[in-house]
């Protein structure tokens, strides 16, 4: 059996929840074909050999595996459950980096859309720096496994896609993902507390949109993105207090300047889907 979600509701909150993890909203959204051979040209138009490396070695860091989190686990009472992630980027133009994971209960908090974005949650969104969050998810209560999804491999282009396996137990039954929207200045897409299918083989698709973290002013100019983004002829690896916006998290605006013209995404739609499997 499968499921696929088309609308997401707030997970609920507790007023004290550790907001050092996880965060996003289950959207529904039309996915829009993918322009392969236009994107190939364009990629091939403003990436360098030495610019993809960069990128790769930007976002990649070893694939996340399965592992007891804040002594979780299933102690011995049989009640662990593996899942098989697929996420794919569904834009036209733009670039993902891998999510970073958390399986969790409902203790557990990443990102809150209308609230302010955590270290971790800036880090990911400015700079595609995805170490902070993973480490400070080792140390959330309420997280069974967290990591970094398929990092080894790299950025996913328009298309790519990336699957890893999460291990948890029937107390920590949610699934919370975050990954840079590269070509922004601050954006993010993931899911927020999707529940994680009940019985074997069953399968859970979830759509999401984009959204702007609220910690950096939109320029849209490749000045401001991170170097493989503009070819190394400019842009930045590292945050600009100059543009610090101190804002909350709230929908993508979408792209004009630079975005529109090199990296475009339809902020109504779907950027990316994630497909979670039972699969023990």
């Amino acid at each position: 059996p499968s499921t696929t979600f088309v609308n997401q509701s707030p997970a609920r909150r507790r007023p004290n929840a550790d907001t050092s993890g996880i965060q996003s909203k289950r959207v529904g959204g039309a996915i829009h074909p993918i322009e392969g051979y236009e994107i190939m040209k364009l990629i091939a138009r403003i990436f360098t050999v030495a610019t993809l490396a960069a990128l790769v070695a930007l976002v990649a860091a070893p694939a996340a595996t399965a592992r007891p989190g804040n002594g979780q686990g299933n102690n011995g009472h049989g009640n662990a459950r593996t899942y098989s992630v697929t996420v794919t980027n569904v834009t036209e133009g733009q670039i993902l980096t891998p999510p970073v994971f958390a399986a969790h209960n409902r203790s557990a908090d990443v990102f809150d859309v209308g609230q302010p974005a955590s270290f971790g949650v800036k880090e990911i969104a400015e700079n595609g720096n995805l170490a902070p969050l993973a480490d400070a998810l080792t140390g959330v209560k309420g997280v069974r496994d967290s990591g970094i999804g398929g990092g080894a491999d790299g950025p996913l282009f328009a298309g790519d896609s990336r699957t890893f396996s999460i291990e948890t137990n029937r107390t920590a039954r949610l699934l919370s993902t975050v990954q840079m929207v590269v070509c922004t200045n601050d954006g993010i897409t993931g899911i927020d507390s999707t529940p994680l299918p009940v019985k074997l083989g069953e399968t859970v698709t979830v759509y999401t949109v984009a959204y702007d973290a609220g910690t950096e002013i939109n320029t849209n100019s490749l000045d401001d993105f991170v170097p493989p983004c503009s070819g190394f002829e400019t842009g930045t690896g590292t945050s600009n207090p100059a543009l610090a916006e101190g804002g909350v998290i709230t929908m993508h605006p979408g792209g004009t300047g630079d975005i529109a013209e090199l990296w475009p995404f339809d902020a109504s739609s779907a950027v990316a889907s994630y497909t979670i499997t039972r699969t023990n």
